[in-house]
């Protein structure tokens, strides 16, 4: 259960698929035909996806490695997150995206697992959603550390034991293969809903806040 007990939908999740970005890691072609499906499903559940595009200096707005791939498409009216750090979440708008399609839990995809997907992940769930990995719809490089060399293929399953062992408070985080995703639709809040959700969080935290102090019975 995420902290937004007024959220009951999913949102699926496509990180920095983009062709630089895809270029050298583990068997790209089979992640991104993976994401292709799931996203193909998720429209047709009426899932919201939401993608998100990497800028850096090596990566420059509008340059061909900017892109996302040929392979995948945002349909019109398909959110496109554009942002700067390894959190999807950090100075962009997705938390707000989030909000106004009801989704309270994220299937969480793309690249590169050890960086940006890692860094969503967490950034998820420290912001109070459920997260789910798609164990096999994401993907890295091998990288060195001082003396130690690991394999893209080492670095998934590092960050999907992370995603599987991870426990935090009030939030869950999930593993799951492709073939095991079931989306439920998000549902699309108007400005009554959007109230009635923000006052139920806001009570949420603040029984929270009083169970931590002692001001409060978490069983009553």
């Amino acid at each position: 259960m995420s902290l937004f007990p007024g959220r009951s939908g999913d949102a699926l999740l496509v990180v920095d698929v983009q062709n630089d970005v895809m270029s050298g890691l583990w068997q790209p072609q089979r992640i991104i035909s993976t994401i292709d499906d799931l996203v193909g499903r998720a429209r047709i559940a009426g899932t919201p996806v939401v993608w998100v595009r990497h800028q850096s200096a090596g990566l420059e707005t509008g340059s061909e490695g900017w892109q996302i791939v040929p392979e995948l498409t945002p349909e019109a009216g398909e959110t496109i997150i554009e942002k700067r750090y390894g959190d999807s979440f950090a100075e962009t708008e997705l938390d707000d995206i989030l909000a106004a399609a009801g989704a309270g839990h994220i299937w969480l995809t793309g690249a590169q697992s050890d960086l940006c997907v890692r860094g969503t992940l967490f950034g998820g769930l420290y912001r109070g959603y459920d997260v789910t990995l798609v164990e096999d719809a994401h993907t890295t490089e091998d990288a060195s550390a001082d003396s130690l060399h690991f394999t893209g293929e080492q670095l998934i399953a590092l960050v999907n034991k992370l995603a599987w062992t991870t426990r935090m408070p009030g939030v869950t985080s999930h593993l799951s293969k492709a073939t095991d995703v079931v989306f439920a639709p998000a549902d699309r809040m108007d400005d009554e809903d959007k109230i009635e959700a923000l006052e139920l969080e806001e009570q949420a935290e603040e029984d929270a806040e009083d169970v931590a102090m002692g001001l409060g019975d978490p069983q009553a």
